[in-house]
């Protein structure tokens, strides 16, 4: 397996008693960033991602994690490939991240959620590469108290353990799923099994010889959903029109009428889902843009053409937008743009909206008058609704 390094350790040691993994890291971490050129030079296209995850490894030693992830958002503006692969490459920051500090707590305190939290995956991904034991290190490092504070990073840590057994596992998604099943209740599964599909999605990514894609098929492009347990369906249908939209060239009306036809013998339960995916990527298509993402969620109306699939075509629209609420303020870690988005929508459209987007605000404080308050500031016309989300 190809690994990404940037220190070098001598001793590597799991301390049980706080669930942090420690390195002995005997290298100095002073170092001089004038030595350091902040804009990148990789435009040979056959190793442009290794390119630039070395400029990116380089950025965490010279300048640090934190200004590390300010040039990454700063370079995401402008730059076509940094924005295209900015999840992947983020990641590369996390593993560095991970080395600098010698610990993944502490190098969690230090990140962001720029481009879908690919930071804090990383540090996970690192954390178990380092762990002498793999098992125990899956159990242990998300019960720390420092990583429960908010929902939202909890839920971070344990969708990171999925990215990170893919990567110590080869992306292999059965044992990487197997090693979900040690953690101790149904949400932490799930949202680890989360983390394998979206590894296995983003793994295919152009020039990432640290992630290849192994469970993904041009000719079936609903696999591996199709083939898992049911207890693993729902999280990979939830990451599938990633590929979908890959394959067809970023068709939304196939992939609405794809979506339409999956699991039949499931009912619509794996059809909503997928749905849901549909939405995730209509934000991440349109760098989150509310005109744009609303206007692929409308185009669900596709299925009204075929007697089979109409009456789906207001289930799919629906979900559509609570995926892309939800994404909306997973990206951004806040609710602001998200609250835009749904203002631009009326009756049950935007209460489905608002609700979702209150889900995962929610997660991202623990206070509950604070949540009360995000509700009555972003939409105080749509107050009933966004309490009803936050019992999520």
């Amino acid at each position: 397996m190809s690994l990404i390094s940037v220190l070098i350790f001598s001793v590597i040691l799991l301390t049980s008693c706080n669930n942090r993994l420690v390195v002995d890291n005997k290298e100095n971490k002073s170092f001089n960033d004038a030595n350091f050129n902040p804009t990148p030079n990789c435009t040979q296209v056959g190793s442009r991602f290794d390119c630039y995850a070395r400029f990116f490894q380089d950025s965490v030693k010279y300048l640090g994690p934190e200004n590390a992830l300010k040039l990454i958002e700063g370079l995401d503006k402008n730059d076509s490939f940094v924005h295209g692969q900015c999840h992947q490459l983020v990641h590369v920051l996390g593993r560095a991240s991970f080395d600098y500090y010698s610990d993944a707590i502490k190098a969690y305190s230090h990140g962001t959620p720029f481009c879908w939290s690919g930071y804090y995956h990383g540090i996970l991904e690192q954390y178990l590469k380092r762990s002498p034991e793999i098992k125990t290190a899956v159990k242990n490092i998300c019960k720390s108290d420092e990583i429960r504070q908010t929902g939202y990073l909890h839920y971070q840590c344990v969708h990171g353990l999925g990215h990170g057994l893919m990567y110590y596992f080869d992306n292999e998604i059965f044992p990487s799923l197997e090693h979900c099943d040690l953690l101790e209740d149904d949400w932490s599964r799930t949202s680890c099994y989360g983390g394998v599909f979206m590894e296995n999605i983003i793994a295919d990514e152009l020039g990432n010889k640290d992630h290849t894609a192994k469970y993904l098929k041009t000719d079936d492009t609903i696999y591996p959903c199709n083939a898992v347990d049911y207890r693993y369906k729902e999280r990979c249908y939830i990451m599938v029109t990633s590929h979908i939209l890959k394959v067809n060239g970023y068709n939304f009306e196939d992939a609405f009428v794809k979506c339409a036809n999956v699991e039949p013998s499931y009912g619509n339960e794996f059809k909503e889902i997928c749905f849901v995916s549909i939405g995730r990527d209509a934000s991440g298509s349109t760098k989150s843009d509310p005109d744009r993402t609303l206007a692929k969620c409308a185009m669900a109306k596709i299925l009204s053409l075929n007697a089979t699939t109409a009456n789906l075509t207001t289930i799919a629209e629906e979900q559509c937008i609570i995926g892309a609420a939800k994404d909306f303020v997973s990206n951004f870690a806040g609710a602001k743009e998200a609250a835009v988005m749904c203002k631009k929508l009326s009756g049950k459209l935007r209460q489905k909206c608002v609700i979702a987007m209150a889900n995962i605000l929610s997660t991202l404080f623990s206070d509950q008058d604070k949540k009360l308050a995000e509700c009555k500031a972003l939409v105080p016309d749509d107050y009933d609704d966004c309490v009803k989300g936050l019992d999520y």
